[in-house]
């Protein structure tokens, strides 16, 4: 071909490409900027719900009557029509050992509006809530969505739709294992939102049909549900949008964004099951309900760490000054993360760039700047150890925040022997704690639940008659059959009654119930002179005396008490003379 005819040719081959690369870059720069937009608002609402879960009353609706539903429902639909998913969760009754129909249902919007639907107080349940319910377009979220979806289904015929459990987010989350072993409400709430839920038995398992609900109650309820959509959304915004990312240059508004979610990356209605992988111990929803992980066959107690516990790694600050001793995995998150540089591999130190919170600044600091051994702090051995909590955790799970941050003075190294030793001399002290603090262990005050002695009653009956009637005298089967019908106020006894009397719940909640751990931290935070600094220093001396140590790391002190004045106030600065 003649150069002369070559030049038309590629000039329209370099415009097509042209054109190509400037339809590719206007399509990516719309897609960041539509992207960034739809974050700056997924900020605002989450900092708007975070206010609406710090107090919910002002934008609480209860609802006793159908016109105050119709009121509330016309606010809730429209929220739906910018954002179509809304928190959700349920509560009811056990009495008896029987469960009763739901007597409450809580609804909450991204704006935060929330319906306590009390359709116990309700002649019939409002078309329009049904509805909602039952209407897959707009997703009703929270934690255990299935299990409350069954129960509507079975105390209302609901045909229920649309249900999502958040907890299926976590597994694609980059904290998913964080998140997996805290996968309650409160749990999630505490780790994504800041904010802790009330989750205390005496509010989750107290009478959800009284005739006033009370404020505990009214807070509990709607903290369920807002929670419940901060967390899902939040959970999108952090885990789903690279699924997206393609489809952010057509969707021009949050409710295309959440329909597309919605339809491209989850599963409703579906029953939430941790995997195999990611099996986690003792996460409970709202109403109780365990979730458990079969555990791994093991002869041994304990299971002994087969790492280091202490890398002594360094964290400085950005003028040099060491801030702190480490592990590993710690220095280099801060390196990961771009927040610091490696400015030694022998002994690893990682210069922070930025400003840190604090910087040691009391005696009591040094303590963290040292270097740890790894070997039991009582006999020294160097194979085999565990981590110990010298203030049990029943006791210092249940202190306050500032008292646990950043704080490992009280968690040392013990070889296997050592540490049975030591869990065996700590139940003098927790018996001692017990009459001192009026926080009884093992007697009926401390338990969540108890025998209901009448319902157990029943039950033996009910067992009795069904496994082994014809070998019991015919005047001691008619006593047993009167036990079941009078509990059950029939005349005849059917199969049903039969069946229903010997699947009986004999347990019942106890109204009394409260952790003795938790008794005793609150008897030394009102009514102790020394406060809580006491009760970490009564635990110290009772391992010293009774353990012994002699291989205790430098500056381990019974007087360990972290700058102090930042950390307790004026009023409990003092270190306490005698326990």
């Amino acid at each position: 071909m003649n150069d002369h005819r070559k030049w038309p040719l590629i000039s329209i081959v370099s415009l097509g490409i042209g054109i190509s690369t400037i339809f590719i870059a206007g399509r990516s720069i719309a897609r960041v900027a539509l992207r960034w937009r739809f974050l700056r608002k997924v900020n605002v609402i989450q900092k708007r719900l975070k206010e609406k879960l710090e107090n919910p009353f002002p934008a609480t609706t209860i609802v006793t009557r159908i016109s105050e539903w119709d009121e509330v429902c016309s606010v809730l639909l429209r929220d739906c029509a910018e954002i179509p998913i809304l928190g959700f969760d349920c509560e009811w009754v056990n009495f008896n050992g029987n469960t009763q129909p739901i007597a409450l249902i809580q609804l909450a919007s991204h704006q935060g509006i929330c319906a306590l639907v009390r359709v116990c107080c309700l002649s019939t349940l409002p078309e329009t809530l049904k509805n909602i319910l039952s209407n897959p377009k707009i997703l009703k979220v929270g934690v255990a969505t299935w299990e409350d979806a069954s129960k509507l289904k079975k105390d209302f015929g609901i045909q229920f739709c649309g249900g999502f459990d958040v907890r299926h987010l976590i597994l694609r989350h980059p904290k998913r294992l964080s998140l997996s072993a805290r996968s309650g409400l409160s749990g999630l709430s505490e780790q994504l939102l800041g904010k802790a839920l009330n989750k205390h038995y005496s509010v989750r398992c107290s009478d959800w049909e009284a005739e006033n609900l009370s404020d505990v109650q009214v807070k509990y309820a709607a903290q369920d549900a807002v929670a419940s959509i901060a967390i899902c959304l939040k959970l999108i915004a952090e885990t789903s949008l690279p699924d997206l990312n393609n489809r952010f240059w057509v969707i021009n508004n949050m409710n295309e964004f959440y329909t597309s979610w919605a339809v491209t990356c989850v599963v409703l209605d579906t029953k939430f099951r941790m995997s195999s992988n990611h099996k986690f111990m003792g996460t409970s929803n709202s109403k109780g309900k365990k979730f458990t992980a079969t555990k791994p066959n093991n002869s041994r107690a304990y299971a002994a760490r087969k790492t280091a516990l202490y890398d002594n790694c360094i964290l400085q600050a950005p003028d040099g000054q060491q801030l702190c001793t480490c592990d590993y995995k710690k220095a280099m998150w801060y390196f990961a993360k771009g927040r610091g540089e490696v400015v030694c591999e022998n002994p690893m130190t990682v210069r922070l760039n930025f400003e840190p919170a604090g910087r040691p600044s009391s005696e009591y600091d040094r303590y963290y700047l040292t270097d740890k051994v790894n070997k039991c702090v009582v006999c020294g051995q160097s194979e085999s150890f565990l981590r110990k909590n010298i203030v049990p955790h029943e006791y210092r799970k249940h202190f306050p925040d500032h008292l646990k941050d950043h704080k490992s003075h009280d968690i040392l190294l013990l070889c296997i022997e050592c540490h049975t030793v030591c869990n065996t001399h700590e139940n003098t002290v927790k018996n001692e704690l017990s009459l001192k603090c009026e926080a009884p262990i093992g007697t009926e005050r401390g338990v969540k639940t108890k025998l209901d002695k009448r319902l157990s009653g029943v039950q033996k009956a009910a067992n009795a008659l069904i496994l082994n009637r014809h070998a019991i005298p015919s005047d001691r089967v008619a006593v047993l059959e009167d036990v079941i019908k009078s509990y059950y106020e029939v005349e005849d006894l059917t199969p049903e009654i039969m069946e229903m009397a010997k699947n009986l719940e004999v347990h019942v909640p106890n109204s009394d119930y409260v952790p003795h751990g938790l008794k005793v931290v609150h008897y030394f935070e009102r009514e102790h002179p020394g406060g809580l600094l006491a009760l970490e220093r009564l635990w110290r001396e009772h391992f010293l005396q009774t353990m012994r140590p002699r291989h205790l790391p430098a500056l381990w002190s019974v007087e360990h008490y972290r700058k102090p004045e930042e950390k307790w106030g004026n009023n409990k600065t003092s270190v306490p003379e005698s326990v």
